[in-house]
């Protein structure tokens, strides 16, 4: 799975920004990153956040269930030390159905880390 890009003009979206480390539980490594909903239907079941890292995709199903919230922050937790080393890509997307393996269609900038 690559980056993918900005959701089109009038599609849901969801802008993404201040992307950061940060410690966890017991020193494991974290992401915070910021999200404001800007268009198109509220936070659904379905929106899920992509994380790439340097070593391919990960945390791929961070759950965003936010709903009735439009902006806040989210923490993307990994399990174990150093999996959010070197670059590092977030991204937004909203599975066309609950099942796993469903299709899913970019809602959102990428922010990244290097």
């Amino acid at each position: 799975m690559s980056a993918a890009p900005v959701a089109p003009v009038g599609a849901n979206s969801v802008a993404l920004s201040n992307l950061k480390k940060v410690k966890g539980v017991g020193g494991n490594d974290e992401l915070e990153v910021d999200f404001e909903f800007t268009a198109g239907a509220m936070p659904s079941a379905l929106d899920i956040i992509v994380v790439k890292t340097t070593n391919g995709t990960g945390a791929a199903t961070i759950e965003v269930r936010v709903t009735g919230r439009n902006k806040g922050t989210i923490r993307i937790k990994s399990f174990g030390f150093g999996k959010f080393t070197g670059k590092v890509e977030v991204w937004a997307e909203r599975k066309a159905a609950a099942a796993p393996g469903a299709a899913s269609t970019s809602m959102s900038n990428t922010v990244t880390l290097n």
